[in-house]
């Protein structure tokens, strides 16, 4: 946001960020950034291959070229620029089911209750999807497709530290708790080819996880289970949490972090993923995932100080607090 604007500017470009968010993730969802790949296309061209409006795919075009997804390489011609590339389906770091995901009617008709959330003090998803977030993406197995992809997409950006680490000793046994479509998990399998992996997710997320991890080429050392960490987890050198804890309660925290100390090999450990909550006032990535909790989940992003007292609880000592080159934290946990 550039900070040479007047105040009224800045404000308007709050005000309708939401017009942003679902213009991109319309864009997502129709293909645009692999209709165009690495060539250049007239919206009339996407618009024929999408099978869309043509009048309406150019001012969505418009848009997008606006928010710097792409650029005219001449008069009317558009290319991706280096941010629309994040769209494409088959790039390495793409966010393109994130896009979708978080502006489907799971995310966007719940978002819509903040205010009810912040007047009660209760999440909104009940009420705006008439059954709660896992059931409901569980009735709605495309819409689930996109959510499992976005965590991927998030997973991403910290794969790479988590692999160059040296948290995860070699030939150990990992298992990704909740893990999706298990890409933290793959990423230190295909780092160290002496390890093995294990899926634990919901048995309708695993089944439809099981093609992505063929395609990884790990089918073989990695094993998807079916099953529920509030009642157990498998045996394991390594436990692996993204994004799990900030979906639930202190008290439901420490059961799944319980299960985990419970079933922990010796000289085993807890790798939680989470945003922290800084102690200050900066624009945080973590502050505004907590407001989508607020309306989404049960859960809450957490302080470092919070973390560690959730540990305490389930039997388990803080080791240490990693930073990453993203967003996310490293928070390193073993047995008493």
């Amino acid at each position: 946001m550039s900070t040479d604007k007047r105040p009224a500017a800045v404000m308007f470009d709050l005000i309708t960020r939401y017009w942003h968010s679902k213009a991109v993730g319309v864009a997502a969802k129709l293909g645009i950034a692999d209709e165009i790949g690495d060539g250049e296309k007239t919206a009339a061209e996407i618009a024929t291959a999408l099978g869309t409006d043509p009048s309406a795919t150019e001012r969505l075009i418009r848009g997008i070229a606006a928010l710097g997804l792409l650029a005219q390489s001449r008069p009317g011609v558009y290319r991706l620029t280096e941010l629309g590339q994040l769209l494409r389906s088959d790039g390495e770091e793409s966010m393109r089911a994130y896009a979708v995901g978080e502006t489907e009617p799971g995310h966007w008709l719940t978002w819509n209750n903040l205010e009810y959330s912040v007047r009660t003090g209760n999440r909104a998803s009940p009420g705006a999807l008439g059954k709660e977030m896992w059931d409901y993406l569980a009735d709605n197995p495309e819409e689930a497709r996109w959510f499992s992809g976005g965590m991927s997409s998030m997973g991403r950006w910290v794969a790479r530290d988590l692999a160059a680490s040296g948290l995860v000793p070699r030939g150990a046994t990992v298992a990704d708790i909740g893990g999706a479509e298990g890409l933290l998990a793959s990423a230190i399998l295909h780092a160290d080819p002496t390890a093995q992996g294990i899926l634990l997710d919901l048995p309708n997320v695993v089944a439809a996880s099981e093609s992505v991890v063929a395609r990884t080429g790990l089918a073989e050392r990695m094993r998807l289970v079916g099953g529920d960490f509030f009642k157990a987890v498998p045996e394991a050198d390594v436990y692996l949490l993204k994004q799990v804890l900030h979906d639930w309660t202190d008290e439901q925290c420490v059961t799944i972090l319980a299960n985990c100390a419970r079933s922990l090999r010796p000289g085993g450990r807890v790798i939680i993923v989470e945003f922290v909550l800084p102690d200050g006032d900066e624009f945080s990535e973590a502050r505004m995932m907590d407001l989508n909790m607020l309306v989404m989940l049960p859960g809450r992003e957490r302080s470092a100080a919070e973390y560690e007292a959730l540990l305490e609880k389930a039997g388990l000592k803080h080791v240490a607090t990693h930073p990453t080159t993203t967003a996310f934290s490293l928070i390193e946990a073993r047995v008493e």
